[in-house]
């Protein structure tokens, strides 16, 4: 009898090892798929990030054109472009950063429209952790103050990002 009752003893042990590994195996498995979970809600906040900063943009160059009519500084007839960047802090941390490129070909009339693409950038510039770039363009409409310049947003195109 005492033999029997040693062999019952291995078997039960090895079944509950094999029950361990399982549930061992099981336990990894979904900790790897919880940190993928985390990884890609992470890459979707940043480029959430991303898609504001460039808003932010967007927004800073048709606020700049309506409260100076002279902006940008010293255009020439020869130089539509214009180019500028500038980055995003909150307190003392720099989240991101936007760089704004101003098409001014077809400001004079019968268009009055500048173009305008905004990249946003989360991260350090050489090595963004995410980037969006958007492109619109900007129309002149006549305001009620002759003096005032009003500027209002003819088209809009998300053009993607990493």
């Amino acid at each position: 009898m005492p033999r029997l009752t040693l062999k019952r003893r291995g078997f039960l042990a090895l079944v509950s090892l094999l029950i361990l590994i399982f549930l061992l195996l099981l336990g990894m498995g979904l900790m790897s798929a919880q940190s993928a979970r985390y990884r890609g809600l992470n890459r979707a906040q940043e480029a959430a990030q991303a898609f504001q900063l460039a808003q932010a943009g967007l927004e800073d160059i048709r606020l700049k054109l309506e409260v100076d009519p002279a902006f940008p500084p010293n255009p020439g007839d020869d130089q539509p472009l214009f180019n500028f960047a500038e980055d995003v802090t909150v307190g003392s941390e720099t989240i991101g950063s936007y760089e704004v490129l101003l098409d001014r070909d077809y400001e004079r009339p019968p268009y009055q429209l500048i173009r305008i693409t905004s990249t946003g950038t989360v991260g350090p510039k050489e090595r963004p952790v995410a980037q969006r770039v958007l492109k619109a363009e900007l129309q002149r409409v006549p305001g009620e103050d002759p003096t005032k310049v009003v500027w209002r947003w003819a088209s809009f195109q998300d053009l993607g990002g990493i």
